[in-house]
Order: structure tokens, then sequence, then C-alpha cells
């Protein structure tokens, strides 16, 4: 319940295809700027002047993430959402684009957008006050103006800045690991650019520290984290790229029938050591997976009429055949799932991948033998981690 509310997110709309959220902490920046202003003696008018320039600033942000957006979906990649945090926004892919060119461009296009705004600010600037100056032009506010469109000019050479620090996820990080990887391995790049980006956030923090400004301490922090995993989800993808679903799924398979009385279930469950097995219904259609700890709660509540049916869970990820394994591992189950579902485009049930025993048996296939590879171990953390689908992402 409480990771649920710390995730919690307000959609604001959907634009140019793509969902734009508010995550609950954004509220925090607005709010304690405008309460700064006003127990400072400033007024009512300063507070209000604060807000907008800081929604100003986040109109910025989030053009500035389109901009990733409308970059990689000129490469035919599809951008999940995009959500804006106190210390930015986040959009994210449903991959990367592994052509090292493509990613550069997708990583520069945020800082672009900027460059593009910060231009016409100052485009703005030029034209707008030596008519000011001269009274040609008859305006309120125009030192307010000014200043305002000064200080939004500022934030957005910052923002290019700030992005291209070289650390992931920040869009340098991102460009770093594509030039690498023009000439060196993807995943020797991606481990030369995270190590690289780490001293970029130890750097940040050591400063942050040393002026006390805890928010550049925070957002250090967070570079450093999203760069480990970045890296870590980098070398897992590595370990299993490559392989086949088909190849490695397990076709010869135990199921259950949605119908099956509960009285059939403990029977079948007894006899087995299976923690859960899928249930078909009509031929081999996939309905669920149902596990023997939900038998077991039946019988202890004396739900005798219960079916496979009634017990199963139909949000049990599943996998489809053909396909790569590592285009598919976003969206797999937690640790403690390691049995998933095989299906066709129809539905219809053509096996599981048992990741425990993966390893072993892909050193048996033919095509694997003599070659060498991950042991159990990797594969088991490789497709295994606990990473969301669409989780690559761009500040």
């Amino acid at each position: 319940m409480l990771k649920r509310k710390l995730t919690r997110r307000l959609k604001v709309g959907r634009f140019l295809g793509i969902d734009l959220f508010i995550h609950w902490s954004y509220w925090l920046l607005p709010l304690s700027l405008g309460g700064w202003s006003l127990a400072a003696g400033e007024g009512w008018e300063a507070a209000l002047i604060n807000v907008l320039r800081i929604f100003a600033l986040f109109v910025c942000v989030t053009l500035h993430e389109y901009g990733h957006a409308m970059a990689a979906r000129r490469f035919g990649v599809r951008t999940v959402d995009i959500t804006l945090l106190p210390i930015g926004g986040l959009a994210r892919l449903e991959r990367m684009p592994r052509v090292p060119w493509q990613e550069f461009l997708v990583a520069v296009a945020g800082p672009a957008v900027n460059v593009a705004i910060a231009a016409l600010i100052a485009l703005g600037l030029v034209i707008f006050v030596p008519a000011v100056c001269s009274g040609s032009l008859d305006v309120i506010e125009p030192i307010l103006l000014t200043t305002t469109a000064g200080w939004l000019l500022a934030v957005n050479i910052a923002l290019v800045l700030f992005n291209m620090i070289p650390a992931f996820p920040m869009d340098g990080g991102r460009v770093l690991r594509s030039l690498l990887a023009m000439v060196l391995e993807y995943r020797r790049a991606t481990q030369v650019a995270a190590r690289i980006g780490l001293v970029a956030a130890v750097l940040m923090a050591f400063v942050g520290f040393q002026s006390q400004a805890i928010v550049m301490v925070l957002i250090a922090a967070f570079i450093g984290y999203a760069g480990w995993m970045e890296s870590r989800h980098v070398e897992a993808s590595e370990l299993i790229r490559g392989i086949r679903i088909e190849d490695a799924m397990i076709r010869d398979t135990t199921s259950v029938h949605a119908l099956d009385s509960l009285a059939t279930l403990v029977e079948f469950f007894h006899r087995r050591s299976l923690r859960s097995v899928p249930v078909l219904g009509v031929g081999t259609h996939y309905l669920g997976m149902l596990g023997v700890d939900a038998v077991a709660e039946a019988v202890r509540s004396g739900r005798t009429t219960a079916t496979a049916s009634d017990l199963l869970t139909r949000s049990y990820p599943t996998l489809e055949a053909p396909g790569s394994l590592a285009a598919q591992v976003g969206g797999l189950p937690p640790r403690q799932q390691t049995v998933v579902p095989v299906l066709d485009a129809q539905g219809r049930l053509l096996g599981v991948l048992d990741f425990e025993s993966l390893a072993d048996r892909l050193a048996l296939a033919p095509w694997a033998q003599g070659r060498g590879g991950p042991d159990e171990a990797e594969i088991f953390d490789a497709v295994l981690v606990e990473r969301p689908r669409g989780a690559d992402t761009y500040a």
C-alpha cells in the first residue's frame, strides 16, 4: 500500500500520442517555493510569480522530454509515458535504440529543444528590450517580463549543461555511451560510460556537501543509482541476447483445465512438486496461472465448489513465441515466479520457460554445445531483474 502511494501519479493528458503524468511529489516544489516567499515577507504577488516561474520551467522540461520521444519515434521506438518529478522529467521508452548514431540523436534531441527555446527567448529579448527602452512599446510591467524571460533563458541554458553531464540517465551519459559504442562493443561501452557517470555523481555529491546543497546531493545519489541500474540492465540483456524463446522453452507442459474441481486440483498438486501450472480453456487456449497456494487457501476457507477458473491468476506475465527473450525481458515477473507461460499470437499455450533450469537446458541444445556462456546464476539474474517494461528512461 505504501509503495503504491509513493508511486501515485496524476494524468495531465495525452499529447502527441504519449500520456503525460505528474508525480505527487512534484507539487512539493511550487508549494515550498511559494511558502518560502511568503515566509520571507515578499508578499502574495512575489509568491505567485515564483510559482508561475516554476510552472514555466516545467513546461520547458516537458518539451525537453517530448524532444526525446519524437526522436525515438522517428526510429520506431515507442514512448510509454512521460512523468514530471521535482528533479525534472522522465520519458520511459519501450527500448533503447541499439544503433549508436540513433541513440546519439535521441539523446541530444532533448537538450536541442532547450537550445531552441533559449534561442527564441534571446531573440525576443533582443527585439523587446530596445522597444521598451525607446518607449515605442507600452507594457505595464516591462521589468517583470524581461527578468522572467531572462530567468527562463538562463534556466534553459542550465538545463542543457546539466543534462549533458556524462552520467546515466542524463542525456550526456547516453551521448557518451553512443560515442563509445561506435568503437567498442555495446556492453563494454556501457560499462565505461557507467563508471565515468559514477565518478561524475561522486564529484557532484562532494560539491553538494561542500556547499551544503542537499538537493544536489540527492540528485547525485539518484544519478549514481540510476547509472548502476542501467549498467546492470545492459549486462543482463547482453547475457541473453540471441536466445530465442522457442528454443529455450519446455514444450511438454503439465496443465489443468478451467473446469477441474477443487478435489481434482488437490490431488494434482499433492502428487507433484510444481508450485504453479497453466490453466487452459477450450483446446489449448491459455486463461491464467494457478498456484498451489491458491488451492491450499481454497481448502482452508472451505470453498469446496471452487474450480480452477475461480482460483487462477489472470494477470500473470506471459511471453510470446516466436521471439527474442531479450526483447521481452522487461515484462517478466518478480524473482519468486520462475515459470512463465509461452503463448502464440492466438493466445494458445506452447510451453513454459523455467528460468531456474534455463542455463543447464541451453547448454544441452545442439546449437549451444561447445560455445560456453553464462551460468545459471547469471541467467537467473538476467531474466528476473525486477524492471517493468518501458523502464528505459531519458531524463
